[in-house]
């Protein structure tokens, strides 16, 4: 809109045509009360204008304000959703520290009753510590007692060796036909072959051949050598034999071992008591 700038001299004369045409001068006044009414009608526009763009932009910010809400509702719900994961977990994590508290009393009650028991067990070995020392003394002396009586035994075998050699043939002749076996030669030694007594014999219908060997002592050693003998004798010769040992004194095992190898044992108990023999005899056919 173009504006004419009126000097002082212009606004007179203006003045002055105003008074002198009144018709004019109202027609003046009514576009200037005209113009003044479209002004204020746009000054009124433009307050509506502005107003609804502060509507316009209040609207957008409660919509982003909403929005955001939203979002944070969201991630509300989200915590919500961790935290009641979070107190599942921390439940379950409580439940294994409980059961781990429960286990783990249960282990010190355990250990304390094995220290207990190890306590006790350590107690007896102390114990039983004491009472092998107590042993070992008196097997020792048991010991030197065994070798003073070996060396006894020693010289009696040296000096009565012979006398127990005839008086064991002896008891064996004796003993035989009680024990079902008849003697068909003497019962006498052989010193070529070193048999403390040899004969001739018939048993359970069958002839035999007795072997007879005398020792002052016999453990399960001297048994099983015996046997040996014995069995090289039957491998050599195809005879039947009544293999026969005696001994005055018989150490642990030697019964034993001689039920085990067939032979026949005799001891005092059988020469004092005239106990038949059980016999046995070895033939090719159990070698």
């Amino acid at each position: 809109m173009n504006e004419t700038i009126l000097t002082s001299i212009d606004k007179q004369a203006f003045l002055e045509a105003l008074e002198a045409d009144p018709e004019w001068a109202f027609e003046v006044l009514n576009r200037l009360l005209k113009r003044k009414e479209r002004a204020e009608t746009f000054r009124e526009w433009l307050g509506i204008n502005e107003l609804a763009k502060a509507i316009e932009n209040l609207a957008e910010a409660q919509q982003r304000t909403e929005e955001q809400v939203q979002a944070l509702t969201q991630r509300v719900d989200t915590l919500a959703s961790q935290l009641d994961t979070l107190t599942s977990r921390v439940d379950a994590l409580t439940s294994r520290v409980d059961a781990l508290t429960s286990r783990i009393d249960a282990l010190a009650e355990a250990q304390q009753r094995t220290e207990e028991q190890v306590q006790a067990l350590t107690q007896r070995v102390d114990m039983l510590a004491s009472r092998i020392d107590v042993l070992a003394e008196a097997q020792q002396k048991t010991e030197q007692q065994v070798n003073v009586l070996t060396h006894q035994v020693s010289a009696m075998s040296e000096v009565f060796g012979p006398t127990w050699e005839e008086e064991a043939r002896e008891s064996v002749a004796f003993l035989l036909p009680k024990s079902g076996v008849r003697l068909l030669t003497p019962l006498e030694a052989q010193e070529d072959n070193e048999w403390d007594g040899v004969a001739e014999a018939e048993w359970e219908g069958r002839p035999v051949q007795v072997r007879m060997e005398t020792k002052v002592s016999a453990g399960a050693g001297r048994i099983i050598r015996f046997a040996n003998r014995v069995r090289s004798f039957v491998t050599k010769t195809g005879a039947e034999i009544i293999p026969i040992f005696c001994g005055i004194r018989l150490y642990s095992g030697a019964r034993e071992e001689a039920q085990r190898q067939r032979i026949v044992l005799v001891g005092l108990r059988e020469i004092r008591n005239e106990i038949p023999l059980n016999i046995f005899t070895i033939t090719p056919q159990d070698l």
